[in-house]
């Protein structure tokens, strides 16, 4: 089976798309399909329309600013995409290091970076935090990087959102209905 993208173009006037959601969140409208028909519903109604043997996936979607492009003394540039933290390994915990944070990591342009620390200015807005970037160690998917930091006022995670490119990070929860 053949499916062209022209068969997904169709015209949404801006002033159908909602800005801002509604104080009353749970009256929020919910497109609901059953038996070929489609209706308009509140997701207030939501509990009544799942059936009971349901089960509930939650995307708990956050989105980090993962991608970290280094420079280095020589103007190459080396971007080093944090996948999940190695030390602590607990996701919480490394967002909240104020020192040092080890994280497996992918390294674009990894060849031109043989030896020695990354540097990077990171300005949060108040004063200018030094990161420093470590390659500790080859793992199965990349590089074992340890990032560090002398001022301690700022966690791992402020320094990756004054210093980072965004990257979604999809986390599902599974819960069964009642």
């Amino acid at each position: 089976m053949h499916i062209s993208i022209d068969q997904y173009k169709y015209r949404l006037p801006s002033e159908k798309i909602a800005k801002y959601p509604l104080k009353g969140r749970d009256q929020s409208k919910l497109l609901h399909f059953q038996h070929n028909t489609i209706d308009d519903k509140n997701f207030s109604e939501l509990p009544d329309l799942i059936p009971a043997d349901a089960m509930l996936l939650f995307n708990n979607t956050k989105v980090i600013r993962a991608r970290l492009p280094f420079r280095k003394a020589t103007g190459a540039r080396i971007e080093i995409f944090c996948l999940e933290p190695a030390s602590p390994t607990d996701v919480a915990m490394a967002f909240e290091q104020t020192k040092e944070v080890t994280w497996n990591c992918l390294v674009g342009n990894l060849k031109k970076w043989k030896e020695g620390d990354l540097e990077m200015d990171v300005d949060t807005g108040k004063v200018t935090v030094i990161v420093k970037a470590e390659k500790v160690s080859k793992t199965n998917d990349g590089y074992a990087i340890r990032f560090h930091w002398e001022n301690p006022e700022y966690t791992f995670s402020e320094l990756m959102e004054a210093m980072g490119k965004t990257l979604s990070l999809h986390i599902w929860n599974v819960s069964l209905k009642r």
